[in-house]
């Protein structure tokens, strides 16, 4: 039997429990995120970070927003960070239809689909951080492909959590001192 949990839409439970009707309470929200990153399924925005949304649908509050566009985890030079920031120009400017993507053949390589998984895979390094990353425009890709990944290095134990497998982290452990984001590999 499942069971739910408040109407099922979190975010409007998050509000109304913060209850902000209450003048005194001096509560706020911060939502932190980055808008081009991948939508929750089935979705076209991420209502937590659509400024619009929240005006429409939560007119009594206070809603202000803000960008930090200061990057701190890339080497200012990488062109991963160069096409990611073009990207990113191409998103506030609504120019969706010029997309390129520039190669140099070692930190950002331009592969069919076919040879996608046999290039990842060649490039893979058990144990190691200095790993490449496989970026794909929908989360049902992204299954697919890591599916194929983990079955060619691991085979029979796909659904396991490996020794020298790299993962990443989707959520604080203060209590680890673990950020979500943040690369970990299995020991």
């Amino acid at each position: 039997k499942l069971s739910s949990f408040g109407s099922g839409y979190l975010l409007n439970d998050l509000i109304r429990f913060a209850d902000f009707s209450i003048p005194e309470n001096n509560r706020k929200i911060i939502f932190i995120g980055d808008y081009a990153q991948l939508t929750p399924v089935n979705m076209k925005t991420s209502p937590a970070l659509d400024i619009n949304y929240f005006n429409k649908e939560f007119s009594s509050l206070k809603i202000s927003e803000s960008k930090l566009n200061e990057i701190i985890r890339q080497k200012s030079e990488s062109l991963l960070l160069k096409n990611a920031t073009h990207i990113r120009k191409q998103i506030d400017s609504k120019s969706y239809y010029n997309f390129s993507i520039q190669n140099n053949n070692t930190e950002c390589i331009e592969v069919n689909t076919k040879g996608l998984i046999d290039k990842f895979i060649s490039s893979y390094k058990i144990n190691s951080h200095n790993n490449s990353v496989l970026i794909t425009h929908t989360n049902a890709n992204a299954l697919i492909h890591n599916k194929s990944i983990r079955n060619f290095l691991y085979a029979d134990k796909t659904n396991d959590i490996n020794i020298g497998e790299t993962l990443m982290t989707v959520k604080n452990s203060y209590l680890h001192g673990i950020l979500n984001g943040e690369i970990c590999i299995v020991k």
